[in-house]
């Protein structure tokens, strides 16, 4: 048999792509959890430095009784719980939480223009500007934001 016609045989007894407008079912919950995967690792680098901050004396949160107790606590129910309910795709809170990783973004970068040129101790020596963390934060936090995104609105 002609090499070319079985080349053409084959792609026609291929599964031919869906263009009446339904929803690849499939697709849409490996974004999902894609995203609440992302959201689960933006959530724990997010409280690890937070914590980290926090304990060398570089945020308001942890003044007061209790350390920030309370405010970590509540992030790490954020970390375990958010996943989860991205996980069971749930649209609107997908999409709302992406709108306010957006509004995160936001304020980081209104961090990184008013920043005083504060440098920030490494856990296993040297230093970093927070300048420099912000922007590793922001990076993450856009990868999330875009993750959410695309999971909400089925990009």
């Amino acid at each position: 048999m002609n090499k070319s016609l079985s080349f053409f045989r084959q792609a026609a007894t291929k599964e031919k792509p869906n263009y009446t407008g339904e929803r690849n079912m499939a697709n849409v919950s490996k974004k999902y959890q894609q995203a609440a995967i992302t959201y689960f690792v933006y959530g724990v680098i997010y409280l690890i430095g937070a914590i980290y901050i926090g304990s060398i004396g570089l945020s308001d949160k942890t003044a007061g009784p209790g350390g920030g107790l309370a405010y970590y606590l509540m992030g790490a129910a954020f970390v375990v719980i958010f996943p989860i309910l991205i996980w069971k795709e749930f649209k609107w809170f997908t999409r709302i939480l992406a709108i306010f990783m957006a509004y995160r973004i936001y304020g980081l970068i209104m961090v990184l223009v008013n920043d005083t040129g504060k440098m920030a101790a490494l856990p296993w020596g040297g230093e970093v500007s927070l300048q420099t963390g912000g922007i590793i934060f922001i990076a993450v936090a856009a990868v999330t934001c875009f993750m959410l995104a695309r999971a909400g609105w089925d990009l």
